[in-house]
This record gives C-alpha cells, structure tokens and sequence, in this order.
C-alpha cells in the first residue's frame, strides 16, 4: 500500500455478475475521483489465477487492446493500480467479480462447488481452528483447490492454501494469535483437469481476540509431553479427509501431518 498517494477512484464500470467469451473485446473502463499524484493503471485481475491484464489510461479511461484471455475463472475483478514508482503503489478495486468463460460450442462444462462450513455468522477465536468444508463436482474431473482469506470484507484476498488434492473436502485453518479481526471471509477454488475454475465465497465471520498456546501442545493441558507426542504418532502421515486425520496436530497447517510438525512438537518438548 502507498504512504503517499491519496484520493480515491471509484470504478463506474459494472460488469459484476456477467460472463464474457474468452478471447472476446474487453469492455472500456470508466471511473470517478482523483489521486494527488501517480500514474493510473486500469486492469483485468484474475484472482483464482494470479495473473491480470494491463490496460492503458487514454484521457481518464481506460482501454484495452488485448482481449479476454483464454481461461475459464468466475473471479475476474476490475482494478486501477496507482503508480509512483515500484515501490509507491494504492489499490483500488471494483466490487463483486465476473466470470470469463470459454466459447460454448466448445462444450467445456467448469466444476462448480459450494461451500458447507464456514458460510458465515460464525466467530473463532485466535489460536482456534476454522472448519472449511465444500462440496464439488466436474464433468471433466476435479483436479485441485485453493483457499482464500479475506481480512477487509472482500477488497483483497491472501491465499491460505494451494493446490489440495482433488479428492479433499475439508480444510481446518489453523488461525495464529489475533487481537480481532470483525470482517472475515473464506473462498474455495474448485480446477478441474482443464484448469477451469469456479468459486464459492462464505459471508463475514469475525475473528475473536485469542492465542495459540504452545505449538505442540495438542491436547491444551499447557505444557507439550508424552500425551501430545502419542496424539501426534497416532495421526502421523494422513492429511486433511483422511481418517485418523487430527488438525490439533497440523500445526503449520499444511494439510498433512509430517515431519515439520513432528519437529514443532519436540522443539517444544517437556516445555
């Protein structure tokens, strides 16, 4: 974020909700406001992806002159990133996501998933684990997900975990020490084989103040023994869905327990 950029931009340019046809014209992008200071930069940002198109500000609008990309996502976003050099950047996003699709004819059908838990309403306090679960399907197979965090009602999204197999259905996040967080949201992203993508978002939760204790300390008595160490033998190998699986025992939250939480735990040991 920039110290130094000020103003506000507010794009006028609603796609939010629409699906547009891979390698298909972008749409003009229109905004209001103004910043002190900087170069404005509109973009087509591709969240499930990591990637963006750059558009060029010609006259206070921007304009594209490459079309949609060949992908298949439903969290396409429109931004305008405010440039003073490399290390000077302000944000500023639209609200709500699109879709970019391929051309039907092709007939490729992307998965679609729903979330189960958390949808939203729920408080976990820090140092706690937040269930994520969902369901999925695809007609051209299920290959990964990814796990998105929000921390400020859905401006921006922070990946929590990439690249579960497609056989999960479950995720316990592991949360670290928190004075608090009122508006926090999760998103599941389902890629079949074909590297569509589709999503499903939860409504806010809030994070309540709390501290993780101990690492190693699985069953909270306060102290990490022989008791923890059993709990963490009997689950050693699986991975999140799989049973036997403890999350207590997860503690780098990985989605498996293995060698690096083996070592958390006697690092900590008798502590």
């Amino acid at each position: 974020p920039s110290g130094r950029v000020t103003g506000d931009l507010t794009i006028t340019t609603d796609l939010a909700g629409q699906t547009f046809i891979a390698g298909g014209a972008i749409p003009d992008v229109q905004w209001t406001g103004s910043v002190n200071y900087g170069t404005v930069h509109p973009l087509v940002v591709l969240e499930a992806d990591g990637a963006a198109v750059l558009g060029l500000n010609i006259g206070g609008e921007g304009t594209f002159f490459l079309d949609f990309p060949f992908v298949s996502t439903d969290t396409a976003r429109l931004a305008l990133q405010v440039t003073n050099n490399s290390n000077d950047v302000a944000w500023f996003f639209a609200d709500g996501t699109f879709s970019i699709r391929h051309d039907p004819r092709l007939g490729l059908v992307p998965p679609s998933v729903t979330l189960v838990s958390a949808v939203g309403g729920e408080s976990f306090g820090g140092g706690t684990n937040v269930p994520i679960a969902w369901s999925a399907t695809a007609p051209e197979g299920l290959r990964s997900f990814d796990l998105q965090a929000s921390y400020d009602a859905g401006r921006t999204w922070h990946p929590l975990v990439r690249d579960l197999p497609g056989t999960a259905t479950s995720y316990d996040w592991q949360l670290p020490p928190s004075t608090g967080i009122a508006d926090v949201r999760v998103r599941v992203i389902a890629r079949d084989i074909r590297f569509q993508n589709s999503s499903d978002t939860s409504g806010a939760f809030e994070i309540l103040p709390g501290d993780a204790g101990i690492p190693g300390d699985i069953d909270g008595d306060g102290d990490v023994d022989i008791q923890d160490l059993a709990a963490l033998l009997a689950a050693y190998g699986t991975c999140s869905g799989d049973s036997g699986y403890d999350p207590d025992a997860d503690f780098d939250s990985s989605g498996c327990i293995d060698l690096s939480d083996l070592a958390t735990l006697l690092g900590n040991y008798a502590s």
